[in-house]
C-alpha cells in the first residue's frame, strides 16, 4: 500500500510538472515568415514587450491565418501579461 502511494505521488509530481510548465514561444522557419512578423514577435515577447509582441503576432495572423502557431504565440503572451481573468483564445478569428 505505501508503494501505491508513493507511486501516485510521483505520478500527480509528473502530471503537474507537464501541465504547468509554460509552453515556449515558437520562432518561425525564414520561408514561412512572410514579413517577419512571427520572429519580431518572439523577440519582443522575449524582451518583456508584450504589447510589440502581440501587434507582431496579429500581423502575422493576417498575412498567415491558416498558421496555428501566431494564434498560440499571441495566446500565450496574452498569459505572460498575466491577462488569466480574460484569456484570448488560441482559435482563428472569424471573418466577417
Amino acid at each position: 500500500m505505501k508503494r501505491l502511494n508513493h507511486l501516485h505521488l510521483i505520478l500527480v509530481t509528473l502530471l503537474a510538472g507537464i501541465f504547468l510548465t509554460p509552453l515556449p514561444l515558437q520562432a518561425a522557419k525564414i520561408s514561412g515568415d512572410p514579413g517577419g512578423h512571427t520572429n519580431r514577435g518572439v523577440k519582443y515577447a522575449k524582451k518583456k514587450e508584450y504589447e510589440k509582441a502581440i501587434e507582431e503576432f496579429t500581423k502575422a495572423i493576417e498575412k498567415q491565418p491558416k498558421d496555428p502557431k501566431n494564434y498560440r504565440n499571441r495566446a500565450l503572451t496574452y498569459r505572460l501579461m498575466g491577462d488569466a481573468k480574460n484569456p484570448r483564445p488560441i482559435t482563428r478569428e472569424r471573418s466577417s
